[in-house]
């Protein structure tokens, strides 16, 4: 029945050669699973961007939105049009959601009122332009007009949009990955600390992911992701074991104390997250006392700055039973973790004594509490990632943000320009891939592309699906050509590619680990980001008229940090310069169209409101 429906043999396949061309589809594209949630919760920029980057979409939620959507779409293309392509919420559409796309909502002053009264927000907003796009998208391809807007954005400049979001997407990764910091006199430089824990893992990643794509193996993306992941675990668990080792950090602070004729000692380990700092004491006495004795000790901290006195304490009594020489007990004292110095005090039968009197022989009580280095301490690795407690989990609930989009106010004048940005990125980025893995796989014929409709019909379904789940549009991943490479020729293997996207539903608590520490993901990002620049040679380097806008564009989405931004420079620029050159047949009237509702917009919209986004 498998062969009939999906003419297996025809197209000169197995069933063995789909399920693993199926595979090797999913691992190349398996990354989105924990970038995206990353990207459009916000915790992918919070480290450059503070805690104003988050968007208030849940995690989890979108975790589960991308997966299903993923499934849905991808489902569809295998069944409906029988082709061996994935399909997933894209890389560049995920940004310009984030980083354009909300701010601008939040902006607009007609929805200050509904946004106020929490009637709605941003993400919903923008769940709603996503919606839109997705709804014009399913009836430009239904009715076949494709071609017509294919035809409106020149060759080149499509190359440059390709180029641009690829400088964009790997500027953001080394962002992320702290390789490159804030500077005010040049606005970003390169971070010179290289011993970093961050970009130890960042580097690990890169390195892995480049040199197994290099030798082409399958899923060199994912299998960087799991190094650096593996990596994290590592330094996360073992620095604050093994750093300390060496002669000049010692590994934990011991403190005697000599009185009452017993011994007093105290250790604990590093003091790196507040609340959990164990303090392991011991009393130890000469001569077993006749009956039981009873003491206060009592541990004072003083942090940065404190000349005199102390700031916190903390204050037990214990036991040292009779016929006993020693006793162990274990504290709880997170106030270590703030302080830079600590002493003891012990007395016994009665309370500490509130003069801060030490015996004579102690010159100085006060003993440095050892750190380790703020290199360690200050990174992102030690302040935010977090161990998974377990691998496998109940999905998480999609509620959160299934059925939330704002598509009223999506269709307000302000968003119509992103709902046409969206829409000509979705189509284009479809198209793309369409005509690349089908030019690999040989299904072009006669210069066409069999159920082209049905394939674009499938990506819309997909995008409209995906905003109502809750996450940004679902567009053809290129990463399919490496499936097709494998053999895979049939829907059969975008079927396999769906299933497996259900799979990783279950493996959330990974998704969330992985997803909420930038390092790990950053490599995947640079990656794509280069293998996006080879659109450049796409660019018809010959004519002026041509390269201009494009070079606009691909300069203009980095530098402005806006996709939206960077397109509207050669999206203005085109139809102005193509005329000045005599090239004016070249422009179509919906790229003029575009232009004058950019114009519009900047100098309407934005230019009145005063806003910058």
């Amino acid at each position: 029945m498998l062969d009939r429906f999906f003419y297996l043999s025809e197209n000169r396949t197995t069933f063995r050669t789909e399920l693993l061309a199926g595979l090797t589809t999913f691992l190349t594209m398996a990354y989105i699973i924990f970038v995206q949630p990353a990207v459009l919760s916000g915790l992918f920029f919070v480290d450059f961007m503070g805690e104003k980057a988050l968007t208030g979409m849940d995690f989890g939620a979108v975790t589960t939105a991308t997966c299903v959507a993923a499934a849905l779409a991808t489902l569809l293309m295998g069944l409906f049009a029988r082709y061996p392509i994935g399909l997933a919420p894209g890389m560049g559409e995920n940004f310009f959601f984030v980083i354009t796309l909300l701010p601008a909502a939040a902006a607009v002053p007609a929805f200050a009122d509904a946004l106020d009264a929490g009637q709605t927000t941003p993400w919903q907003i923008g769940l709603g332009v996503v919606f839109v796009a997705g709804v014009l998208f399913l009836i430009v391809s239904a009715l076949g007009v494709q071609s017509k807007l294919l035809d409106a954005i020149s060759p080149s400049m499509r190359a440059g949009i390709a180029v641009g979001i690829g400088l964009f997407i790997a500027f953001i990764g080394l962002q992320g990955a702290k390789v490159v910091v804030d500077s005010g006199g040049t606005l970003v430089k390169l971070n010179p600390q290289f011993a970093s824990p961050d970009l130890v893992v960042f580097f690990c990643g890169l390195m892995v992911t480049a040199g197994l794509y290099a030798l082409r193996v399958r899923g060199s993306i994912v299998w960087g992701i799991l190094a650096a992941t593996l990596l994290a675990v590592v330094l996360k668990l073992g620095l604050p074991a093994f750093l300390p080792d060496m002669p000049m950090l010692p590994k934990k602070i011991s403190h005697q104390l000599a009185g009452h004729g017993l011994n007093l000692s105290l250790s604990t380990g590093w003091y790196d997250r507040p609340g959990s700092q164990p303090v392991q004491v011991s009393l130890t006495s000469d001569e077993p006392a006749e009956v039981t004795r009873r003491f206060t000790v009592q541990l004072l901290v003083r942090r940065e700055g404190t000349a005199s006195g102390y700031d916190d304490r903390v204050v037990r009594e214990l036991d040292l039973p009779a016929d006993t020489l020693r006793v162990d007990v274990t504290w709880k004292a997170p106030q270590l973790s703030q302080a830079t110095t600590y002493a003891l005090q012990v007395s016994e039968g009665d309370r500490p004594r509130p003069d801060l009197s030490f015996p004579a022989a102690l010159s100085d009580p006060w003993t440095p509490v050892p750190r380790l280095p703020e290199l360690v301490t200050h990174s992102v690795l030690m302040q935010r990632f977090s161990v998974a407690e377990r691998i496998v989990d109940v999905p998480p609930s999609p509620e959160p943000t299934m059925f939330k989009m704002d598509w009223r106010r999506a269709l307000s004048l302000s968003m119509i320009p992103f709902i046409l940005i969206f829409l000509f990125m979705d189509v284009f980025d479809t198209l793309g891939t369409l005509i690349g893995v089908s030019e690999q796989a040989g299904f072009i014929k006669d210069d066409k592309l069999p159920r082209m409709k049905s394939a674009l019909v499938s990506d819309a379904v997909g995008t409209v699906a995906g905003a109502a789940m809750g996450t940004s549009t679902v567009t053809s991943f290129i990463e399919s050509a490496a499936g097709v490479e494998q053999g895979g020729r049939t829907g059969l293997t975008a079927v396999t590619v769906a299933l497996l996207f259900v799979v990783a539903l279950f493996f959330s608590p990974i998704i969330a680990m992985v997803g909420s520490y930038p390092p790990i993901t950053a490599p995947a990002l640079v990656v794509v980001g280069s293998l996006m620049m080879r659109n450049v040679t796409k660019i018809e380097w010959d004519n002026a008229a041509e390269v201009l806008p494009s070079f606009l564009i691909i300069i203009g989405i980095p530098m402005t940090y806006s996709i939206a931004d960077g397109l509207a420079l050669g999206f203005i620029a085109y139809p102005v310069v193509k005329l000045i050159a005599g090239q004016g047949r070249d422009v179509r009237w919906l790229m003029i169209v575009m232009a004058l509702v950019l114009v519009a917009y900047f100098v309407l919209v934005r230019g009145f409101s005063g806003t910058q986004y």
